[in-house]
Order: structure tokens, then C-alpha cells, then sequence
């Protein structure tokens, strides 16, 4: 998962929203698809950033140790889990 900033112009002007977007497979080819919204860059300010980022950060990665954790168990072992 990862941020993107989708920039448009709409009668001359540019508008800037922020995105949650996350990749995925399908028949081999990569896909995107936007998880969350998070609306206008311009109507967030510095400390709702710093608190969006502080919590997607803490849910990523509670969600990679589950997911590794389950793959170890399946008899996969990543880089990490040797």
C-alpha cells in the first residue's frame, strides 16, 4: 500500500486529493485499486497527516507479521524467517 496524490484541472484550476492505493494480482498482470479517500490535500493539515500516517503505519504492519506468521506455518519461509 502506498500514498498517491491525484492531481486534476477543473476550469483552470488544480485540485490535489489523497489516496490510499494498494496493488494486487490478476492472471499475472498488476493492478491498483483505491482502499481509502482521504479527501482534499489542502483541507488537511499537517497534524491530521502525521496522524493518518501514524495509524496506517500500525495497521501495515500488524498486517505483514500476521501474514508472515501464516506463511511460516504453511512451511513458506520468507528472507526473514529463516
Amino acid at each position: 500500500m502506498f500514498f498517491r496524490v491525484h492531481k486534476f484541472i477543473q476550469n483552470g484550476r488544480q485540485y490535489q486529493y489523497l489516496r490510499l492505493v494498494e496493488n494486487y494480482r490478476v492472471n499475472g498482470k498488476t493492478r491498483q485499486r483505491v482502499i481509502a479517500s482521504f479527501g482534499s490535500i489542502s483541507k488537511l493539515d499537517s497534524d491530521e497527516m502525521k496522524f493518518l500516517i501514524k495509524d496506517l503505519s500500525k495497521i501495515s504492519s500488524s498486517k505483514f507479521k500476521s501474514l508472515k506468521k501464516a506463511k511460516s506455518v504453511s512451511g513458506y519461509k520468507s528472507k526473514n524467517n529463516k
